[in-house]
C-alpha cells in the first residue's frame, strides 16, 4: 500500500481554510506577511510529509534503502562490493532462511559471517544395535540431548553469540568454548 504524499500547494490551501472566509479574514495578497508565513509553513509541512512517506517505505525491507546498513549489522551480513539490490536480496534471504536445530545451518551462518567454528553435539547414552556405545565413549544423560558446544575464536563468539542465542531452538543450551 502506497502512502499518499501531499505537496506545498495542498498544505497552503489547508492552512488558508483554517481562517474564516470573508472581508475580515487575513490579507490573501501573495506579498502579505500572512501569505509568506503560510508559504513557509506549507513548505515545511510538505517536507515532513515527504519524509513520513520515506519512513513508511523504510519500514519494509523490500523497499528500504536508508536502513540497509542497520539490517546488515543485525544479520551479520557484509555489504562490501554489492549493489543495493544484492544487499536487499541478501537481507531478505537471511530473514526468510530456513534454520532450526540443524548443525549445518549454524555452521553456514558462521561461515557467511567470516568465522570458522566447530559444533559438537552431546550424545545421550543409548543402547541399540545401530550405533552402539564403545569403551571409552563419553556417556551423557538424556538432558544432554539439547546441549551443544561451539568451539571457536573469541572474535567469533563476540560476533555470533547474540545471534545464535536468538535463533537457537528454545530448549537448547549452547556452551561457548574458546580454542
Amino acid at each position: 500500500m502506497a502512502l499518499i504524499s501531499h505537496g506545498q500547494a495542498d498544505y497552503r490551501l489547508l492552512l488558508e481554510h483554517l481562517f474564516p472566509p470573508g472581508p475580515f479574514s487575513f490579507n490573501r495578497n501573495p506579498e502579505s506577511q500572512f501569505s509568506k508565513l503560510f508559504n513557509a509553513l506549507a513548505e515545511e509541512l510538505a517536507r515532513v510529509d515527504g519524509r513520513m512517506a520515506d519512513l513508511y517505505a523504510e519500514a519494509d525491507v523490500y523497499t528500504c534503502t536508508e536502513l540497509l546498513p542497520e539490517w546488515e549489522r543485525l544479520l551479520l551480513l557484509d555489504p562490501t562490493g554489492k549493489t543495493t539490490e544484492e544487499r536487499r536480496s541478501a537481507i531478505i534471504g537471511a530473514l526468510l532462511g530456513q534454520g532450526g536445530s540443524c548443525r549445518d545451518f549454524f555452521l553456514a551462518l558462521a561461515t557467511e559471517a567470516g568465522y570458522s567454528i566447530t559444533i559438537q553435539h552431546f550424545r545421550p547414552y543409548w543402547t541399540d544395535s545401530r550405533d552402539p556405545i564403545r569403551a571409552g565413549d563419553l556417556c551423557y544423560g538424556p538432558e544432554w540431548a539439547a546441549v551443544w558446544e561451539v568451539l571457536g575464536s573469541a572474535a567469533a563468539f563476540a560476533a555470533l553469540s547474540e545471534l545464535f542465542e536468538k535463533i537457537k531452538p528454545a530448549d537448547s543450551v549452547i556452551i561457548w568454548t574458546e580454542v
